[in-house]
């Protein structure tokens, strides 16, 4: 039998968004972290910062991610981690535009529902042509 190879720590950021009455969503983002802490613990994930959406609209949301984005290219975290990325978006456009913005940042965009986000196809192609 040969051994398991151990898999890389990631260093993580854990972005926070629930939706609902006002009064309700400190207990659902709280329900939230724990979900997600529990996924990072369990695939060598370390969350280095927890950022929350609390009450702000969507427009908020994508200057968190510019921001994270950010962060990520410092090299001071090497991904973002949702609970689901339809909680984070407001459609497939959004969605893609946003797990776009942290790859080109050259992070990891991981949903504890949905895995590990990426589109090869579409980053073999920039790749490609970054290269040219």
């Amino acid at each position: 039998m040969g051994r398991r190879k151990k898999e890389r720590k990631r260093f993580c950021i854990a972005y926070l968004c629930a939706t609902g009455e006002l009064n309700q969503i400190q207990r659902k983002e709280d329900k939230q972290e724990r979900y997600i802490r529990e996924y990072a613990a369990a695939h060598n994930i370390e969350i280095v910062k927890v950022l929350h959406k609390d009450v702000l609209g969507m427009v908020m949301v994508w200057k968190h991610f510019v921001a994270m984005s950010h962060v990520i290219q410092k090299g001071q975290a090497d991904g973002v981690i949702v609970s689901n990325m339809e909680e984070v978006s407001t459609g497939l456009s959004d969605a893609y535009a946003k797990i776009g913005l942290i790859r080109e940042a050259g992070g990891d965009m991981i949903s504890v529902d949905q895995k590990d986000l990426f589109m090869p196809e579409l980053e073999a192609h920039y790749e490609q042509k970054a290269r040219i």
